[in-house]
């Protein structure tokens, strides 16, 4: 008897130990179009080791700091990426859902997972405690929300217990009314019409009024002037669709998985791009304030507004912690450094097309914050001299941190209706200098605003003159560029021919050595693009980088003979007869991959040029 329960035992364990455990692998035996995949989705990942698992090639790597893995089938295709996360990383959202359907369970997975065609997300399992209970898997969005729940079989959905309304004496009286109205004479019936009619208008009139919906544009009704600038602006969105609003054509599309609105002229003039942001977007400066000012408080949303005149802003919402029941919306604009513009408080309506205040409600923000006199504390009666010394603690830091070579001009006090009492500190460089700035904090010692001699706001200027140095360089590299395809043109080629290694731009050469350290590459332009060809894991490889040094687009040609089923039937059915001539694939700087394919229509010789998702969807053509 022992000996067949001995036996038992070590049968469950080869049966069970195999499925259980990963089988680990050496280099040598991974195929090499499974590498090349993982080389493509993760460039320069280093991988700790490879595995068999769930029927696929599965990579453990490094990246950003985060353990994850790489799932490839044995053809190399992605399959599934995932990071293990801590579960108090999740969501408060997420938790709150499993916390109120599944009380009697407990989070045993928590990922951050991504899937083909399926935006980054987060993966939970919940089970009960206990052994050979199966877990209901959920999946919910980057912010939070339900997008799928997978129960196991037989498992009861939670329901909570409903409270039993308890009956009240109040009802009496209503039962009575509505009794004594019913034996109400016609005559009487009729003298009550016309009160009852006008506290319907009354109640009418005060409900809230219907949003109006934009009409959706047809797409081939939108000037050629326009759709070029969008594709300046936004590399094949996804979701495209078009509206009108004050005269201003407006794009609402998915670009890199974040909602995006791209505002432009008529004439082809791109005016402004807000793009949705998340949570984890809001860092720095912009996170600083709001962690000191409004601690406690909930993440509605932000938005961010890239603009033509390059005064970018941030748009924050949230709700204060008093004001989480009420959902009410305290609304904060940042400048592009994170500094804070205004704050527009519940109380300051909200527009009704414009989720972060109209016009009108910002000019009431200004008309506010130009009561706090932040000029010249000298020329200000209220402000109070004080001596260096009698300074808070913090504010003396602060100048010995940030301005170790600069001294005291002069310390002062004021006092403000909205911030209380604010600290004026003039402070110059040491040596005979005109020179000088003045810092203003408020009674907590909490920075505020820095003002330059000229009464300029010293942070903006700052900041412009970062922007102006970008700018500036940015040009000169696409100057460089400019003068290297003339140089080619003169010598008697074309603006694509291959430029000479000297004249290639130092930020170009820089992003390709960063990116692909060990390859040798031959330069070519394209379309006012540098482009590097070089020899890949298994075959040629195109990287395409602007004069900038900005990484656009890697691709790895691919046998045309191999394109895959999906597009091979919509070639079939939609260009019959042609012939693929090129196949690669394609992967953008938004981590997104794509297919490109090169195909010669049927009695034609010029080449048309496809793009596909890699589930085989056509995304763009030209």
């Amino acid at each position: 008897m022992k000996k067949l329960l001995l036996l038992v035992a070590v049968l469950c364990f080869v049966l069970f130990g195999q499925s259980a455990y990963a089988q680990k692998l050496k280099l040598d035996d991974v195929p090499g179009d499974v590498q090349q995949s993982f080389e493509f989705e993760h460039p320069g990942g280093k991988v700790s080791q490879w595995t068999l698992s769930e029927n696929c090639y599965v990579a453990t790597f490094k990246e950003d700091g985060s353990v994850g893995k790489c799932f490839i089938a044995n053809d190399g295709t992605w399959v599934k990426d995932y990071f293990d996360i801590p579960k108090n990383s999740l969501p408060t959202n997420v938790m709150e859902y499993v916390k109120s359907n599944y009380p009697n369970c407990g989070v045993s997975v928590a990922r951050l997972q991504s899937l083909p065609q399926v935006q980054l997300h987060y993966y939970v399992e919940v089970k009960e405690d206990g052994v050979g209970k199966e877990p209901s898997v959920l999946t919910f969005t980057d912010k939070g929300a339900l997008m799928e729940r997978k129960d196991p079989e037989g498992f009861v959905a939670y329901v909570a217990p409903q409270p039993q309304p308890k009956p009240t004496k109040a009802e009496e009286p209503k039962v009575k009314e509505k009794a004594e109205k019913a034996d109400k004479p016609e005559a009487v019936a009729k003298a009550d019409k016309p009160a009852a009619d006008k506290a319907a208008k009354t109640k009418q009139k005060k409900g809230a009024p219907q949003p109006v919906v934009p009409k959706e544009l047809n797409p081939s009704s939108i000037p050629p002037a326009v759709t070029k600038a969008l594709s300046k602006k936004v590399q094949r969105p996804e979701e495209l669709k078009w509206y009108k609003e004050k005269g201003v054509y407006v794009a609402k599309c998915i670009a890199k998985l974040k909602p995006t609105e791209v505002y432009i002229t008529p004439e082809g003039v791109w005016e402004k791009t807000y793009v949705e942001l998340g949570e984890e977007s809001v860092t720095g400066a912009m996170l600083k304030h709001i962690n000191n000012t409004y601690k406690g408080y909930k993440f509605v949303s932000a938005k961010k507004e890239i603009r033509a005149d390059k005064q970018d802003k941030t748009y924050v919402e949230i709700y204060e912690k008093a004001n989480k029941k009420s959902k009410l919306v305290t609304a904060m604009v940042f400048d592009k450094t994170g500094k804070l513009i205004r704050t527009i408080d519940p109380e300051y309506a909200m527009g009704e097309d414009d989720r972060f205040g109209s016009e009108k409600d910002l000019d009431k923000m200004d008309k506010m914050y130009k009561n706090i006199d932040m000029g010249d504390a000298e020329e200000d009666p209220l402000a109070t001299e004080i001596n260096q010394s009698n300074l808070p603690y913090q504010l003396q830091q602060y100048v010995k941190q940030h301005y170790p070579n600069w001294g005291y001009k002069s310390c002062s006090s004021m006092t403000d209706d909205d911030l209380g009492t604010i600290y004026v500190i003039e402070i110059k460089p040491e040596g005979v200098t005109s020179k000088y700035e003045t810092l203003y904090f408020d009674f907590n010692g909490k920075y505020l605003k820095r003002v330059t001699k000229e009464g300029l706001d010293a942070d903006e200027v700052e900041a412009e003159e970062a922007a102006a140095r970008a700018e500036a360089e940015a040009e000169a590299a696409a100057e460089a560029a400019e003068l290297a395809a003339e140089a080619a043109a003169e010598a008697g080629d074309d603006e694509d021919a291959e430029p000479a290694d000297a004249n290639i731009p130092a930020p170009v050469k820089a992003a390709f050595k960063a990116k692909y350290a060990s390859k040798v590459p031959e330069w070519k332009m394209e379309d006012g693009n540098y482009v590097a060809e070089y020899q890949g894991v298994r075959s040629k490889e195109y990287c395409y980088i602007k004069p900038d040094g900005t990484i656009l687009e890697t691709h790895t040609t691919l046998d045309p003979a191999n394109v895959t089923v999906t597009i091979q039937n919509y070639l079939k059915e939609n260009y019959k007869g042609s012939k693929v001539v090129e196949y690669y694939t394609v992967k953008a700087t938004d981590r997104k991959n794509y297919y490109k394919v090169v195909i010669r229509p049927k009695k034609s010789t010029t080449t048309d040029t496809l793009w596909f998702t890699t589930s085989g969807k056509i995304t763009y053509h030209w």
